[in-house]
């Protein structure tokens, strides 16, 4: 049976973008949420698991970590970030990075915090998964290392670091507008260009090299107990063209790859919010676009596929912990 994630990244970004997801919780459009610790309070985690929790919890909530974009958790003076007119300290934009060696304590010591304050809000049991904010810390070996540990220390799955177009077992099928779909989105593609560091530039044109991903895919099923973190599975996104038949193809390909990898498992990430008003100019993935996918998503022939797809003999739409590890989790809070 192919297994399928859907996951909206970015909770805690904009209140346009939590009233988004929070709709397509209640439409069960979504299986998984991805939450900016650095970004959200205590109330707003809660009012998501309460969201979840009424809408039948079908809907995980995971950590999507973030170095790149906000505020530091531990607000501590590091090499990640900076002081802000506020007097806090923020991280530095992702144009503005030079990933080496030299941080990777702080890096370590940053992402913990992160995964440790929504596990005070909900319980480390409730965590259903872990995410990158821009993918950064799943393109280098390092970086990735320091998820991976974290998922062992846990048993939390983690978002596969490949594409669909980088795994060799999806024979790089071709999206059906006439798109090969990227590992790394055009919007992407600029902010590499964009990137005047070295280390950085490095780290990103990893995204682009299927076997540096293999490696880190490896590297994710030796640190979890039992493969536990992105066995046979690849991520995905609507890649600007949100509409049913980017779902439809995508369950296509699970249906083809059936006799050789039963249960072989995609997660297609979204960007949501339902206004194209506000937000940072400088977001690589612009409101206007997360508006579309958000109206494509809860549009009524995508609400009817999804829900045909709750009972469907083929397919086995849930949550990181309900697909990967045949897991429901209660978010009663």
């Amino acid at each position: 049976m192919g297994k399928l994630i859907l996951t909206a990244d970015d909770y805690g970004l904009s209140t346009g973008v939590n009233e988004a997801i929070l709709q397509s919780v209640r439409n069960n459009t979504i299986t998984s949420v991805q939450v900016l610790m650095n970004y959200v309070g205590e109330n707003e985690v809660l009012k998501l698991a309460k969201t979840i929790a009424e809408s039948g919890n079908r809907c995980g909530i995971g950590v999507h970590l973030c170095t790149t974009a906000g505020k530091s958790v531990i607000q501590e003076p590091s090499s990640l970030t900076y002081i802000g007119t506020d007097g806090a300290y923020h991280f530095r934009e992702l144009q503005d990075w030079d990933y080496d060696e030299t941080l990777l304590e702080d890096m370590k010591k940053e992402l913990e915090a992160q995964y440790k304050k929504l596990s005070d809000i909900i319980g480390g049991e409730r965590i259903d998964s872990l995410s990158s904010h821009h993918n950064i810390h799943l393109f280098d070996e390092k970086y990735m290392k320091i998820v991976a540990d974290i998922a062992k220390a846990h048993a939390i799955p983690v978002r596969s670091p490949l594409r669909w177009n980088q795994d060799d077992t999806c024979l790089r099928r071709n999206y059906p507008d006439g798109l090969a779909l990227s590992p790394i989105e055009h919007s992407s593609i600029l902010t590499l260009a964009q990137c005047r560091k070295g280390s950085t530039r490095r780290v990103l044109l990893n995204a682009l090299d299927s076997k540096r991903m293999l490696v880190n895919r490896e590297l994710v099923n030796n640190n979890n107990p039992g493969k536990r973190g992105a066995p046979n599975s690849t991520s995905g996104h609507w890649y600007g063209q949100p509409k049913k038949r980017a779902l439809n193809w995508t369950l296509e390909q699970l249906l083809l790859l059936k006799p050789v990898h039963p249960q072989y498992a995609t997660e297609i990430f979204m960007h949501l919010s339902n206004t194209a008003a506000g937000g940072d100019p400088k977001l690589t993935y612009p409101m206007s676009k997360r508006l579309e996918e958000y109206t494509a998503l809860n549009s009524v022939d995508v609400k009817d596929l999804l829900k045909s797809l709750y009972n469907h003999a083929d397919y086995e739409l849930g949550s990181y912990r309900k697909v990967l590890l045949g897991e429901s989790v209660d978010y009663t809070i």
